[in-house]
């Protein structure tokens, strides 16, 4: 009959009976449920065939009365089992580790169609799987054709098996926040009177070390902004966010004005019209001691585009990957002689401006587009090929999707590109 929990054990204290609505919510927030096998959960269940000597093991969630393999690894004389997985639901409704040793001869399991049917279970052990909040909402699973002994040896490899997955599924819940967060952090649609524009943002992981951002401020100009962290993952994603702030504060005082150049008596902030290379000199401020900290730097470049006269004021901070593609075929590249910001405190950045034409293309990009054209400066003129040969930005974008998507292996990949269309 039915071993219920006690020597067999389970991960952690005492886990509740949790009912169906609350399993739900884990289960949505994962978005694992009718989704491909995936090697890091199948890892577990080939460790578990070897390590139990099983023809059988899954993971399996569990939603309502429905269940799911999210992974099933069995050998080759074994056939796939029906959809409905019996045991685990009566395993993550109790909460409770559930080892069955003969299911023909339990009452509660004797008619089930995995006992009755294809593979004809006798033996099944099964530990509940949990989310971030500790919501058992599927099992890990072993299951065999004969009768098999169990011992606390068993109990404490299967166990140790089982925390292994938590801990997968708590970083899959953590990454979707993560990723959530830094989706909500990228404008929206870049909207330009007289251009076409259009950007993507590519993370290499869950979340990009890599950002963009824009933002609109009336008549005094349109801010165009792209930063690379050093690195990538979510230790650079959270340096983009700290980044991001900092720009956007000081763009603003930029659009009132009050980021004017220094005086050539006082050395302050008051000796003419606004500055954008006192802006990212303001930002490296701000952010010098944290990038140190983290013993990390930012590339980027900042422009201000005054849409009604095409005129763009740029600062480019040990950036280089900003060019204007004029209609005529000529490249300019936009590069400066600042450094990174982070690098060291008192670093200045100068201005310069430049002038697009209707058909004149801006296009800023982040060194990963490079990776995937040859990882060389000279991929420069591959990316003004790519977009002088496309209808707007939105095909240069699908341009560049595809190229990403051909290599799984690529860096962060972000990428911004207007075009001025019309003179207003």
């Amino acid at each position: 009959m039915t071993q219920p929990s006690g020597p067999v054990g389970r991960a952690g204290p005492a886990a509740p009976a949790t009912g169906p609505e609350r399993r739900s919510r884990g289960l949505d927030a994962l978005d694992l449920l009718d989704t491909p096998a995936e090697e890091r959960f199948d890892r577990f269940t080939r460790m578990a065939l070897v390590l139990f000597d099983v023809p059988l093991a899954s993971i399996t969630l569990v939603d309502g009365d429905r269940t799911f393999f999210k992974s099933l690894t069995r050998i080759p004389q074994v056939p796939e089992p029906p959809a409905t997985d019996d045991f685990s639901l009566a395993c993550v409704e109790s909460g409770e580790v559930l080892v069955v040793p003969d299911a023909r001869e339990d009452p509660s399991y004797a008619d089930a169609p995995t006992v009755t049917g294809a593979p004809r279970v006798r033996f099944w052990a099964g530990h509940p799987v949990h989310d971030a909040n500790g919501t058992p909402i599927g099992t890990l699973a072993l299951a065999d054709r004969r009768l098999r002994a169990w011992d606390g040896r068993d109990a404490q490899l299967l166990r140790e098996l089982a925390r292994w997955v938590d801990t997968e599924l708590a970083t899959e819940s953590e990454a979707q926040r993560a990723t959530a967060v830094q989706d909500a952090l990228l404008p929206p649609p870049l909207v330009l009177e007289g251009y076409d524009a259009a950007a993507l943002c590519l993370p290499t992981s869950v979340v990009s070390g890599d950002f963009y951002d824009h933002a609109g401020f009336g008549d005094d100009g349109h801010l165009l902004a792209l930063a690379d962290v050093m690195g990538k993952g979510t230790g650079a994603a959270i340096l983009t966010a700290t980044v991001r702030a900092a720009l956007r504060a000081e763009a603003t005082a930029y659009a009132r004005g009050r980021r004017d150049g220094p005086d050539p008596g006082t050395g302050s902030g008051t000796g003419g019209p606004a500055d954008l290379g006192v802006v990212v000199s303001a930002v490296n401020a701000l952010l010098v001691t944290d990038l140190a900290a983290s013993d990390a730097f930012v590339t980027g470049f900042v422009g201000w585009v005054h849409p009604e006269r095409g005129e763009l004021r740029w600062v480019d901070a040990g950036h280089g990957l900003a060019l204007v593609c004029r209609a005529s075929g000529e490249v300019v590249r936009l590069h400066g002689e600042g450094l990174p910001l982070g690098v060291v405190e008192d670093g200045t950045w100068a201005e310069s401006r430049v002038v697009l034409e209707p058909g004149d293309w801006f296009v800023l990009t982040s060194d990963g587009l490079l990776d995937l054209l040859g990882g060389t400066l000279e991929s420069l003129d591959e990316i003004a090929r790519l977009a002088l040969g496309a209808a707007d930005p939105a095909g240069l974008m699908t341009a560049v999707r595809a190229l990403a998507d051909d290599d799984p292996a690529r860096d962060d990949v972000t990428v911004l590109a207007i075009r001025r269309t019309e003179r207003l």
